[in-house]
C-alpha cells in the first residue's frame, strides 16, 4: 500500500520519454489481462494518447483478492482489510472519472464470452466512451469462449493497430464499435470418428504413472467433461485396464481446426487430480498401451502414439513411444 513500485515506473517512463525525446501523443501503450490494467492505468494517469488493451480488469482489489492470494498480501499487506481492498479497487475508475483529456485512442479488445466482462468492463463502458477515439471491440467467435482465448485470437489486429499508430495513421472504428463474428458453420458434415492420439507426458514415481495427451475422436464435439471418456489398456500376456481422467484444454479446438469448428476443450487425457495411476499391480513382462476413448455413443479402442519420440526407463519400468505405437515393460526385481 506505499505504492513505491507505482512511482517507480511512472518515473522509469517518463526517463525513457525524455531519453528518447518523445511526446505522449506519439506514444503508445499497451498490454493484455493484467497487463491491460497496468496499461489503461499509467496511460491514463501519464496522460499518453494511445491506449491498447484486451481484457483488462478494472477492479484489481477484488480480482487479486478472489484469484491472486500472494499478490493480493504483496500489494496490500499481510494484514490488508475490505477499506484496503476497495481502495485498489478505485484506482481506476477514479482516473476515469477524473480525466478530463479526452483527445485520447483507446482500443479496447474484449468478449462477451470473458467472464469477467460484466463484472469489470460493462460498469465502465460509459466513463471510457467520453473520449474521442474509444473503440470497443467485441469478438463473437466460437474460438473465444473465455478469459485467456480473447488476446491470441487476435493478434493479426493488436499488431495492425499498433502498426498503424506508429506510422501516424490513427485507426477509428464504425463510430467506436466493432462487432466480430467467427465463422460459424451452419451444418456441419458427418463425423469421421478418425482419432487423433499424441502423448504428451509420461513419468513414473513409486508405482504412480503419470501420464497426459490429447485424446480426440474427430468430428464429434466434447464441451463438458462427460461427454468423454478414457481408459488406458495395458495389453500383454495378461491385460490391465486403467481408468483415466480429463482436464480442459481450450486451445485444442484452435489447434485442430480443420474446415469445420469442432470443440475439442476436453479432449485432453490425464489421471485424476494429476495425481497419477497405481501401476504396483501390474505383473513382470512386455506391454503396448492402448487408449480406449467412448464420446457421445462413440468408442473407438487405438493404440497409444505420440507426435515425438518419447522415451523413460528407470529400474523397473521402461517406455518409448512414436507416432506408429509404444512398447511398455514392466522390470520387477
Amino acid at each position: 500500500m506505499d505504492f513505491k513500485i507505482e512511482d517507480s515506473i511512472s518515473e522509469f517512463i517518463k526517463l525513457k520519454v525524455k531519453e528518447k525525446n518523445l511526446i505522449l501523443s506519439n506514444m503508445t501503450v499497451t498490454g493484455f489481462s493484467k497487463g491491460g490494467s497496468a496499461a489503461l492505468y499509467y496511460g491514463l494517469k501519464l496522460n499518453i494518447s494511445n491506449i491498447l488493451v484486451t481484457v483488462p480488469q478494472i477492479y484489481i482489489g477484488s480480482y487479486i483478492n478472489k484469484n491472486w492470494h500472494r499478490t493480493a498480501l504483496h500489494m496490500m499487506g499481510a494484514d490488508y482489510s475490505s477499506v484496503d481492498i476497495q481502495f485498489i479497487n478505485n484506482l481506476l475508475p477514479r482516473l476515469l472519472k477524473s480525466d478530463t483529456e479526452l483527445e485520447k485512442n483507446i482500443y479496447l479488445i474484449t468478449s462477451e464470452a470473458d467472464n469477467q466482462y460484466k463484472e469489470h468492463l460493462e460498469p465502465n463502458l460509459n466513463d471510457l466512451m467520453k473520449y474521442k477515439n474509444f473503440n470497443l471491440i467485441k469478438s463473437y467467435s466460437l474460438f473465444v469462449r473465455e478469459h485467456n482465448q480473447v488476446t491470441s485470437h487476435h493478434t493479426s489486429l493488436v499488431l495492425s493497430i499498433l502498426y498503424a499508430l506508429a506510422s501516424d495513421a490513427i485507426p477509428r472504428f464504425n463510430d467506436g464499435n466493432v462487432n466480430f463474428f467467427g465463422s460459424q458453420p451452419i451444418k456441419k458434415s458427418k463425423a469421421s470418428l478418425n482419432p487423433i492420439i499424441d502423448l504428451k507426458i509420461i513419468n513414473i514415481q513409486n508405482d504412480k504413472l503419470f501420464i497426459e495427451g490429447v485424446g480426440i475422436v474427430e468430428g464429434v464435439d466434447v464441451e463438458d467433461y462427460q461427454d468423454i471418456n478414457y481408459e488406458l489398456i495395458f495389453k500383454g500376456k495378461s491385460n490391465f485396464i486403467k481408468k483415466l481422467a480429463k482436464a480442459h484444454r481450450p486451445n485444442l479446438t484452435r489447434g485442430y481446426f480443420k474446415k469445420e469448428i469442432v470443440i475439442y476443450d476436453k479432449c485432453w487425457f490425464s489421471t485424476y487430480q494429476h495425481l497419477g495411476l497405481d501401476v504396483s499391480d501390474l505383473t513382470e513382462g512386455s506391454y503396448e498401451l492402448y487408449i480406449k476413448i467412448k464420446v457421445k455413443g462413440s468408442e473407438v479402442i487405438t493404440k497409444m502414439t505420440s507426435s515425438v519420440k518419447i522415451e523413460y526407463s528407470d529400474n523397473n519400468f521402461s517406455f518409448n513411444s512414436d507416432f506408429k505405437g509404444n512398447v511398455f515393460i514392466v522390470k520387477r526385481k
